[in-house]
């Protein structure tokens, strides 16, 4: 499970302690509290309704190495507190100052649709409506000063208003709002913070004011909206809702709703980093002549690009990076480009080519970045190395020019030159047989791609790889020694360990009792997948159910000690990465170790609360387990309806 390097730390402070009401804290049976010897409030797990005591002081927010996290990690459906309070104070459910100028805390999950802010509000607080899961509607009352960073965070939120009062919103203020329709905002605000859009992708427009003079470069990452500035403004100009500097020199972010062909301006000399992450309808874009770095990573999640024309002065396209140790590693280009058909540079160009409308290093050495909406692909006869390879195409097969030395074509599925590993798959196979010689079938099986080779100055490869989507059945070669397959389903020789369940497969699936080991991502992306059965035999499950989209049930069997499952990732481009709506998952009676993320919220998740548990978090670095105070606390706290089973 190491392998899953794209996951984000979950921390969550848990203590069995609950404190009295007498001395902070009364709570009810599903809510737990962290509470500091100053009477600060460090987290809130659990669900239910949440009862703050009289010496309670305030809340604060965890630091974790940089990041810093809400200590709201509950589902809480509404919030008293004492009357004796000297610092707080609730009304309908909603906890504010106690002299009722700061909203602290929406309750996330209490049942209305629309919310009006008191007048008296000057501020909103860091995270109060963080993952609200009902509001659809928030009015924000004139008067209000300042929204502070992450207050709407990941929630529902559909319509709200910034009035004219507002002077400042916080970095991330809206991040993760998908459902994100209208922003009235009256303010004039002087600076848009990191994140404050971020995947806002379902929002169509946002005006801002005229004073203006700071937006930070991932201010609208993967955001929807056609930005508007009015005239006069010193630092910032916008045309049909494309945003710029004043003197139209650099380009700071092209709409990701915006429809049809882009041709960029004579006068820009800079593409910002983001300017075109999660383009979702931009059809075609031409590069003007002064542009020489163009990192082709930027272009994540440009479903719809169907040709990209590169000029004639590009050098760089962000295929070489630095690590930590000082070695240079070669990045791939981009993930998502599933409708690219048309790739064009400039007959002057000196340093790119292009063959079979694939984009080639002058010698075509190096392959970087395919046609992936084409039927077929032609490899150049001098290509070594390919970059490009991960992500979904539309191929029936790949050939290879004649003369060689390092690729092969084989049934139009392209190797190395023994065959031994998968280079490039066609993504149209619906079944594919694997050669007797075959070693390494990584390319079909990592849905969450991650690679390093060590050829001349090594290599890096991340994104998300859907290459094999079409597949229902793989068959394995007589002689083979790494693989067999039974009922379509790749395993290793010995059937120990499942590599890969056929995305394109359907039904329900039970994993054989032989099996003692999971690929981590063996079922990813198995979008036909309904219902799956993990044995005894797998003591420790961890499974990427990202892209299950028919998946209803998962039901693991008595013997499984340790579960982990996820379900997605933070940045979901429209189109690329399929949707999850999981309704039961049964968890055994042995379990020890529990954790479960980015799955659907309705998921009802059954369980017993068993003692001594343990939840497994992940970071960059390893993994670590953090005791937990009980199984329902943490389905609950972490949003999801839990159900209690019957003892053994």
């Amino acid at each position: 499970m190491k392998r899953l390097k794209y996951l984000f730390i979950i921390i969550l402070f848990l203590f069995p302690d609950i404190i009295m009401f007498n001395n902070y804290t009364r709570t009810e049976a599903k809510i737990h509290v962290n509470t500091l010897p100053n009477g600060e409030i460090e987290s809130v797990m659990g669900s239910g309704r949440f009862n703050i005591g009289k010496n309670v002081t305030g809340f604060t927010n965890a630091y974790i190495g940089n990041d810093v996290k809400s200590p709201w990690q509950a589902s809480i459906t509404g919030v008293t507190v004492s009357d004796k309070s000297k610092y707080f104070m609730a009304k309908d459910g909603v906890l504010y100052n106690k002299k009722m100028t700061r909203l602290v805390y929406y309750p996330s999950h209490k049942k209305a649709s629309s919310f009006k802010v008191p007048d008296t509000i000057k501020s909103i607080g860091c995270y109060a409506f963080l993952g609200n899961r009902y509001l659809k509607k928030v009015v924000i009352n004139e008067g209000l000063e300042k929204i502070e960073w992450e207050a709407f965070k990941d929630s529902n939120i559909e319509i709200v208003n910034i009035p004219k009062s507002a002077r400042e919103i916080g970095y991330g203020c809206f991040s993760g709002c998908r459902k994100l329709k209208k922003v009235n905002n009256k303010a004039s605000l002087s600076e848009i913070e990191d994140n404050t859009f971020r995947n806002c992708i379902s929002l169509p427009k946002l005006e801002l004011g005229s004073n203006v003079n700071k937006i930070s470069e991932k201010a609208f990452y993967n955001c929807g909206a056609l930005i508007n500035i009015p005239d006069g403004n010193k630092n910032y100009v916008t045309e049909d809702g494309i945003l710029y500097s004043a003197d139209i020199k650099k380009l700071i972010r092209y709409p990701g709703l915006k429809a049809g062909s882009y041709m960029l301006p004579g006068t820009v000399h800079i593409v910002s980093p983001y300017a075109f992450t999660g383009c979702q309808k931009l059809k075609s874009l031409e590069l003007n002549g002064y542009i020489t770095d163009f990192p082709l990573s930027q272009l994540n999640g440009c479903i719809s690009l169907e040709r990209l024309v590169l000029p004639e002065n590009l050098q760089q396209a962000g295929f070489m990076d630095t690590n930590y140790n000082g070695k240079l590693y070669t990045r791939a280009p981009a993930y998502g480009l599933i409708s690219l058909k048309e790739i064009e540079v400039h007959e002057d160009n000196a340093f790119f080519s292009v063959h079979d409308n694939a984009l080639y290093s002058a010698d075509y050495e190096y392959l970087y970045l395919i046609p992936h909406a084409k039927e077929s692909l032609e490899i150049h006869k001098n290509t070594h190395y390919i970059l490009d390879r991960f992500c979904q195409n539309q191929y029936t097969k790949i050939t290879v020019q004649d003369g060689n030395k390092y690729l092969v074509s084989y049934k139009g599925v392209l190797y190395d030159k023994n065959i031994k590993t998968i280079k490039m798959f066609p993504g149209k196979l619906e079944s594919y047989r694997i050669p007797a010689s075959l070693k390494n079938a990584d390319i079909i099986i990592n849905y969450v791609a991650g690679e390093e080779e060590d050829y001349r100055r090594g290599s890096y490869v991340n994104g998300f790889n859907d290459v094999a989507g079409n597949l229902k059945s793989i068959t394995v070669e007589k002689g083979n020694k790494y693989f067999s397959s039974k009922d379509g389903v790749l395993f290793d020789l010995k059937r120990e360990k499942i590599y890969l369940y056929p995305r394109a497969k359907k039904g329900k699936y039970t994993i054989p009792a032989s099996v003692k080991k999971m690929d981590d991502n063996a079922f990813a992306g198995a979008h036909k997948l309904t219902g799956l059965v993990v044995p005894s035999s797998v003591r420790n499950a961890g499974i990427n159910i990202a892209g299950c989209n028919s998946l209803r049930k998962v039901l693991f069997k008595e013997g499984v000690e340790t579960v982990y499952i996820y379900g997605g990732a933070e940045t979901d481009f429209y189109g690329f990465m399929g949707r999850i709506n999981v309704k039961n998952i049964y968890l055994p009676g042995t379990l020890k170790n529990i954790t479960i993320e980015g799955i659907n919220n309705n998921a009802v998740i059954h369980g017993y609360n068993n003692p001594d548990m343990c939840a497994i978090h992940y970071s960059e670095e390893d993994a670590y387990e953090e005791d937990i105070i009980s199984i329902e606390n943490y389905i609950t706290s972490n949003g999801y309806v839990f159900k209690k089973l019957e003892a053994l």
